[in-house]
């Protein structure tokens, strides 16, 4: 009896490990090689649960099995130890709490207990699903937010462990008060079959966070290979301006030269003159910040603006070097601009005017865009309404995903019928 309670609880506490350490970095490897380590670690728990009698032997080899673990998720060498430390700490208070519920709530010697297979196995169990507990607390918040829900999804999260929790201490009361082993038994397999359900729900509940992170991931890229495939072709039109201008600039000075010939100076300067204010109509509709992504963003949606009759104000102001990854900024930015034309295009009644600041001093790029909207929008409900759904669904989750990954802030605000999207990034290659 004693050995399936060691065995369960060694590879429960493995459990517990896995989802802490999941918690602070992604893991490395999957499927059936980390399935071959997790056992491996359970099995040394399992040893040194055989062959140490002494608690703080056990509890030190515990922290080094943790950090095994930890070596296969990317983390910080000193968050491995850290987070090691942490979870055996935490089960060692589960263990005092149990005692404490046996000495003084059951009013039940510990020695009695440990003489006892049948109650040392539940109260084993119980100090490790309280363990669990508090870990699922920590880390259902980081799991919510992982999935896209929001936090009011995370009561929900821990009433199951939490309902569990208390059914599992009012059969540890009842395995003490029956007699009969029969009844005994029974109690603590229920026990352990809903230890069971917790950890299968869980694991159904992260599975699917990572489904759901990797469905983002493709979307993502699915939006840098629209964006980068959005700037070439914008490259490619400006190569052929160039191009244009170049071989009309030819033809003109072709004719300026015939005509200096022929002496007519009067029609060669009203020529040139016509000239000049062209090239200098077409260098002020150009948008010249130094980023030939920005570049291409911005000319691109300023024409998309303008043919919708959407005059766009632009402010550029770059003090320092733009460090966030171009394809990522590319899709912030081309999907606030989106949205921003999206919604003034139904404007009727007001000036259909964009404000676009796009400020980077020191570490730190602001985007700020100022739009007028129809109706006033719920900032927290908010959804596209284009039609190709497929494509542009993305928009508002991959801002907020590129947002976080450059550890900022995303805020979206609707007041009197003027909405104000506000994106503060930390712009450093660190975050790359």
């Amino acid at each position: 009896m004693r050995i399936m309670t060691l065995i369960f609880t060694s590879v429960f506490e493995i459990f517990i490990g896995d989802m802490f350490f999941k918690w602070l970095g992604k893991r490395k490897i999957t499927g059936m090689k980390f399935f071959g380590f997790f056992v491996a670690l359970s099995a040394l728990q399992v040893l040194n649960g055989l062959f140490f009698d002494n608690s703080a032997f056990i509890m030190v080899n515990t922290i080094i099995i943790l950090f095994l673990l930890s070596l296969f998720y990317k983390v910080k060498f000193t968050m491995r130890v850290i987070g090691s430390v942490i979870i055996a700490i935490i089960m060692a208070f589960a263990e005092m709490a149990v005692v404490m519920l046996t000495t003084v709530g059951v009013k039940v010697n510990i020695e009695v207990i440990n003489s006892n297979d049948l109650m040392y196995a539940i109260c084993v169990l119980l100090s490790k699903f309280m363990t669990f507990v508090f870990i699922n607390i920590l880390v259902s918040r980081k799991n919510n937010m992982r999935q896209g829900l929001t936090s009011r999804f995370l009561p929900p999260m821990i009433v199951l462990p939490g309902t569990s929790l208390i059914v599992i201490v009012l059969l540890y009361v009842c395995c003490y008060r029956i007699t009969d082993d029969y009844f005994r038994i029974a109690t603590l397999a229920s026990s352990v079959l809903l230890a069971v359900s917790n950890i299968l729900v869980f694991h159904i509940i992260n599975t699917q966070g990572d489904y759901i992170s990797t469905k983002e991931q493709l979307q993502f890229a699915k939006a840098s290979i629209e964006s980068q495939k959005e700037y070439y072709i914008e490259l490619y039109e400006y190569q052929r301006e160039i191009s244009q201008f170049r071989h009309d600039m030819k033809n003109f000075f072709t004719v300026v030269l015939s005509k200096l010939k022929a002496g007519d100076s009067e029609e060669v300067e009203k020529g040139i003159k016509e000239k000049l204010h062209i090239m200098d109509e077409s260098s002020r509709s150009l948008v010249n910040t130094g980023n030939p992504v920005l570049d291409s963003i911005l000319s691109s949606k300023i024409k998309q603006a303008d043919e919708n009759n959407i005059k766009i104000d632009l402010t550029v102001k770059l003090a320092s070097l733009i460090k966030i990854d171009e394809l990522e900024l590319g899709v912030l930015l081309g999907n606030a601009l989106d949205n921003a034309i999206e919604a003034t295009v139904k404007i009727q009644d007001r000036e259909r005017i964009i404000h676009v600041s796009i400020i980077s001093v020191d570490e730190t790029m602001l985007i700020k865009i100022i739009n007028p909207v129809i109706e006033n929008i719920n900032t927290d409900k908010i959804e596209t309404n284009k039609h190709d759904k497929k494509r542009h669904g993305y928009g508002l989750s991959g801002i907020r995903t590129i947002t976080e990954k450059y550890g900022g802030i995303l805020d979206l605000n609707c007041t009197d019928k003027v909405f104000t999207f506000t994106a503060t990034l930390c712009n450093t290659s660190e975050y790359k």
